[in-house]
Order: structure tokens, then sequence, then C-alpha cells
């Protein structure tokens, strides 16, 4: 999505294929979308009915949400120069934000889609029926992120109130207002997104636009010790607009053992030798070992880190 007002779907696989890449001739941008009628500030990817395949949804300064899916008619393209390979088309609009859409999450199992709007508020929105399923309003100022709990439990917003929320999905309550790791960044001007994340296992949630003198950071909250603040990303000098979490866990790798296992009784002992000396030189994974999770942050200092837990 762009300040173009369009949304373009593009093919990955020229970035695994050199060849691709040089040709001229391939499809690149695969469609143009230009339905609606201010800038695209958030485009998402769910599958809420698996028979009808992937499900993109924008957000955009119009105030709506447009839902698309891949029909078989190309898109004509009419009134742009812009040329669609494959075809899109607009299967619902759901409005109901009074100012721009600034994200969008799908839940886990895309059940649901929450977005949120300088409007101060959350919405919830059947991904079925595109019906309105809930409000949340508890933010006094801009929300400009949201994101599911994978465990589906709650779901997190953060806004220029310099406050994060935890609401609970089983009623849409309040169930956490952390204000301390954001409050000392009042002294900064305020980015247009908070994207915020939560660790695959539910454990954690990172929070962007937090500030621990002398650095600009990261938040990282625990869900065990009461959404408080277990550590942090520090070392940007400007402030973080983006964090995000791979959504695996991650076992490390044994380091194999010096030496190699002799022969077995009987067979071939070649070959048993062989297979003992790659079995010994082969990395295994110890899947007793705690696992790691992995999480990337952007800042406005135009720099991207990479975070091991």
């Amino acid at each position: 999505g762009g300040l173009d007002h369009s949304v373009r779907i593009w093919s990955i696989k020229p970035l695994a294929n050199k060849e691709l890449e040089a040709d001229e001739s391939s499809h690149k941008m695969l469609c143009y979308l230009d339905q609606h009628q201010g800038a695209v500030n958030c485009v998402r990817w769910g599958v809420p009915d698996p028979k009808l395949g992937p499900c993109l949804a924008s957000g955009s300064d119009d105030q709506t949400i447009v839902l698309w899916r891949q029909t078989a008619q190309v898109n004509s393209g009419f009134g742009t120069s812009h040329k669609s390979v494959e075809g899109w088309r607009s299967v619902g609009v759901l409005r109901g934000h009074e100012g721009d859409v600034t994200d969008l999450n799908w839940s886990y199992g895309d059940e649901l889609l929450a977005s949120c709007s300088v409007d101060n508020r959350v919405m919830i929105w059947d991904s079925v029926s595109h019906a309105r399923v809930a409000v949340l309003s508890g933010h006094t100022n801009l929300v400009k992120g949201v994101v599911w709990d994978p465990v589906g439990t709650y779901l997190a917003s953060q806004g220029d109130d310099r406050a994060l929320i935890v609401w609970r999905t089983s009623d849409w309550a309040v169930h956490k207002r952390v204000e301390a790791p954001f409050k000392d960044s009042r002294q900064f001007s305020s980015t247009f997104f908070h994207r915020l994340s939560w660790s695959p296992d539910g454990q954690h949630l990172s929070a962007p636009h937090a500030y621990s003198a002398p650095k600009h950071i990261a938040a990282v909250l625990s869900r065990q010790e009461d959404w408080n603040m277990a550590l942090s990303f520090v070392g940007h000098s400007q402030p973080v607009v983006v964090v995000r979490f791979n959504q695996f866990l991650f076992y490390p790798f044994t380091k194999p053992e010096k030496g190699g296992g002799g022969a077995g009784a009987g067979g071939d002992t070649t070959t048993a030798s062989a297979a003992a000396a790659a079995s010994a030189s082969t990395p295994q994974v110890d899947t007793s070992a705690r696992t790691s999770t992995f999480c990337a942050v952007g800042s406005q200092d135009c720099n991207i880190s990479i975070w091991a837990t």
C-alpha cells in the first residue's frame, strides 16, 4: 500500500531467482488495485475461509478497510498505465472508523480482524460476515498499532497517549494498561506507526516507541510478570517504529563430539563406520534445551537490529 491510494501485489519469485530479477519481461507486479480514496497505511494477508483462498485486507486514510480476493478475470487497469496479470476484486468494505486506519491484524485462525485508527478506537470485525463485533474505547489519543495474542486470550494496542492496553478477548474489557516504559518518550515527537509484536509462544509482548535514557528502546513485556517490562532491546538513536518477532521457536544445535563411533557388530563395517562418522559430524537439534526467539527492530535512525532471546 502507498501514498498514491493504491495496493500493489508483487511476485516474490524474482527475489530468489537472479535470472527472473534481470528479465525485463518477468511479471514482478501481479496486480494494481486502486479502490481507496486515501493513502493506504497497512495491508495484511489472512485466510478466513481456506475454500476461497487468501484474503488481503487494506486500511486507508479514507477511513475504510477493503477486503480483496483473487478472481479468474484479470483486472483491466482502465485509466492507469499499470498492467495487471492477476485478477483481484473487492469482496467487502468495512466502515466505522472516523479517522485514518493505521494498522490491521488478523486473529490466529483468521476468524476476526482487528483495526485501529486515529479516532482513538480499536474495532473488531467478523472475517466472514464482515459485521463489527466490538468497539474498544480506552485510548485517549491516536491508536497506531494492534496485535493479537497467539494464545487467543488477549489483544494489545498502542497509541499516542503513551500507553499500551492489553484487552481480554472474552469480554473485550481492559485487562492491563501499561504506561511506564513509554512515559519518557513524551519529549520526542511521535512516530506515525507503533507496530508491536507478540512472541510466538505468547509469553512476551514487544512494543516500540519506548525510551530509557540515553537510548530509544523496544520494551519487552512479560506475560508471567503482570505485563511489567522484563527486558528491552537497546541501541537505536531515534524512536523505534516497528518490532516483529519471527513466528517460530528455535531449538539450539548440539555440537558434534570429536572422534567417532566404531562399526556396530556384524554387517558392512565400512558402511557402518561411514554412517557413524557422518552422524558424529552432523549437528543435532537439542529438543530438551530452552527455546529461543528472534525479533527484528526497526527505527527512525534508518537501521534494523536483530535480537535473540
